[in-house]
């Protein structure tokens, strides 16, 4: 059975934040939450996983990863057992 996974990505559209880049299949569901413009979604997203600095990429509401990850998005096994071991919110 596969999951949907869903990224949430917080994003300035800063030089950094374009380098976020996930990549498209079907299992992977992206939002993208713009700081510069926060709306009540916005905001009480960020309340909820403690935002502090974009770009920020929170996976299924469990796992945050902070700044330009240095390793592959690509939803798959390999993403998610790096993100149990070293990304839990």
């Amino acid at each position: 059975m596969t999951q949907n996974h869903m990224f949430e990505i917080f994003s300035a559209d800063c030089p950094l934040c374009k380098n976020i880049e996930i990549l498209k299949n079907p299992e992977c569901t992206q939002k993208i939450y713009d700081v510069n413009h926060i709306d009540k979604e916005t905001e009480a997203k960020m309340k909820k996983y403690r935002i502090k600095a974009v770009p920020t990429i929170v996976i299924d509401g469990k796992y945050k990863v902070v700044g330009v990850p240095d390793f592959s998005m690509r939803c798959g096994d390999d993403l998610f057992k790096r993100l149990e071991k070293d990304y839990r919110i």
